[in-house]
Parts: structure tokens; sequence; C-alpha cells
């Protein structure tokens, strides 16, 4: 902080700026090199590349992608893992969509799909493709695409 402060032309010392940054509550936090997690055994052999590039479906359940991440949160890290069929066609997406916003009606956690306030299906509102009551009087029962 001080050499980034004298750069710029402060005529600051490093007792300053603890003091300065006690008194605005900063913290340091360092910055952490890109630490490899994963070691690969060159001798090992490499899946065959089943795809080669060809992401367009014709049918359900012929290719499914996933991926893993971490991230970092308040408590420690989260791990994030993906699973998901690729969508074949424009109504197919249309059916995902509103099995992911019907979900938490599914499972019993709001009454309404307008009720759980983590979904996109109010962005989805705001933008005029469902209407504030969409699904309000359907059984418990959509399909994703199936």
């Amino acid at each position: 902080m001080m050499k980034k402060l004298r750069e710029e032309g402060f005529q600051i010392g490093r007792y300053k700026v603890r003091n300065l940054m006690k008194k605005l509550n900063l913290k340091v936090t360092q910055r952490i090199a890109y630490k490899v997690t994963t070691k690969r055994n060159h001798s090992d052999a490499v899946a065959d590349n089943l795809l080669n590039q060809n992401f367009n479906p014709v049918a359900l359940n012929q290719i499914w992608a996933g991926d893993i991440t971490y991230l970092k949160a308040g408590e420690g890290w989260m791990y994030l893992a993906i699973v998901m069929d690729l969508i074949r066609d424009d109504l197919d997406f249309e059916r995902h969509v509103d099995y992911i916003h019907w979900n938490p009606v599914k499972h019993c956690w709001v009454d309404r799909v307008r009720d759980w306030p983590y979904s996109s299906f109010h962005m989805y509102v705001r933008c005029g493709v469902y209407p504030a009551d969409w699904a309000c009087g359907l059984d418990r029962e959509i399909n994703g695409g199936e």
C-alpha cells in the first residue's frame, strides 16, 4: 500500500499507512498465487472425444455435459457441480425453463412459483415472458422437456 501511494506522489511511511488503515478499518488480504489442485499422470489414457464438437442432440438423453467448480463463501469453500442434458430446440428450452421455475412448487417449498424469491421467474415476468400468475392453477406436475 505504501509503495503504491508513493508511486502516486504521496510522501507517506508505513506507520502512517498502518494507522490510516486501522482508522478506516481496512484489512490487507494477500493474493495467493494459482495453485494446481489436479495433477495428471501423462502416461494415463485419455478418453476419446466422442462428440467432436457436435453439441446438437436430436433427442433427449443423448448428450450430457458436466462441470465442477468451487466458490469462496463466508463459511469457507462451496462446491458447485452441474450435470445437464443438452437441449435440442427452442421448445425444449422453454420446457426446461418452465420446469426450473416450477421446481420449488414441486418440492413444496412454496405454494406458487412467484413466491420463490431466488427464481429467475421474476426477471421473466418483468420482461413479459410469463404473466405474474403463471402456473397458479396447475397441478404439481410439469415435466422438463420429457
